[in-house]
């Protein structure tokens, strides 16, 4: 018991030794071509997911002239107070309050920058809880459907398994100087939103387990992430400064943001709650066991 214990704490003290690559949470910046709105579901189907840039956010991005046609509304632009509904369907007033919807980033650190790595879902993403937000509630027009940017109280731990090991990185020939002490600073991503009730819901699984509105954007890749200014970084010259080697956005940098965080809606479609997924594979068991016996 000893033996597994002191394995444990070896093992937590390596993991604290990573500095990981951390990310500006943000919908809306326009230096880096990140321009991405949150719409309440689609009024004529509103089971169905909708993900990708509109017209206009595709012009302004230069990606041309085709896009995406939202019918619900775009979220927030007012404050609420009071009591909140339980849930919401396809059409509310409630849309319009940001502070009712939480937007959070997903994210898993990846070993290529080049390309989503293939059956990369939401499923294979974790919640990086640090990078959560409300939705804009300074008055409708140009801040609706945009979430605020996430502020992070403290220090930044970033997306897990990204960054550096040790205190010193060598920037420029990083790959060949780097060796073992680097981890990666990629990763795959995206960004979810759901009707958080007045802080009824604080957790995505919990907004689906409580069937209300929820969505996703496309899964996209973040690349060149951002170090921590804890990490000490070293140029070809020898010299050495704190980390933030420059913001790193909801996009993939090193590709010209082939892949990026795109607009998206939300849905009233329902997830099958675990118990109910647990009772159909047990009963499936029992059957083929009961099937077998004969």
């Amino acid at each position: 018991m000893k033996k597994i214990a002191l394995a444990g704490l070896v093992t937590l003290c390596s993991v604290g030794a990573y500095a990981q690559g951390i990310v500006t949470f943000d919908a809306y910046i326009t230096s880096a071509a990140i321009d991405a709105q949150v719409f309440s579901p689609d009024l004529s189907n509103p089971t169905n997911e909708f993900q990708g840039d509109t017209v206009v956010e595709n012009e302004a991005a230069g990606n041309g002239s085709t896009g995406i046609t939202y019918s619900g509304t775009l979220l927030g632009g007012a404050s609420f107070t009071g009591t909140a509904p339980s849930t919401i369907g396809k059409t509310s007033t409630y849309y319009q309050y940001g502070n009712l919807f939480t937007a959070e980033l997903y994210a898993v650190s990846t070993t290529t920058s080049t390309a989503i790595p293939p059956g990369t879902t939401l499923a294979s993403l974790s919640p990086v809880t640090q990078y959560q937000s409300t939705f804009y509630t300074g008055g409708t027009g140009l801040g609706s459907g945009y979430f605020n940017e996430a502020v992070v109280s403290g220090a930044d731990p970033g997306i897990p398994g990204t960054g550096y090991i040790g205190n010193i990185s060598l920037i420029g020939t990083r790959n060949a100087q780097k060796g073992t002490a680097y981890l990666g600073n990629n990763a795959a991503a995206a960004v979810v939103a759901w009707y958080n009730g007045n802080n009824q819901f604080t957790t995505l699984a919990a907004a689906q387990a409580a069937q209300v509105p929820w969505g996703q954007s496309s899964v996209f890749m973040i690349s060149a992430l951002t170090e921590p200014s804890s990490v000490m970084t070293q140029d070809n010259n020898g010299v050495t400064t704190p980390g933030q080697l420059g913001p790193t956005y909801l996009a993939d940098s090193v590709n010209n943001y082939s892949t990026y965080f795109q607009s998206f809606s939300l849905t009233t479609a329902s997830v099958p709650e675990p118990s109910t997924i647990a009772l159909g594979v047990m009963g499936a068991c029992a059957f083929l066991a009961r099937r077998r016996k004969k």
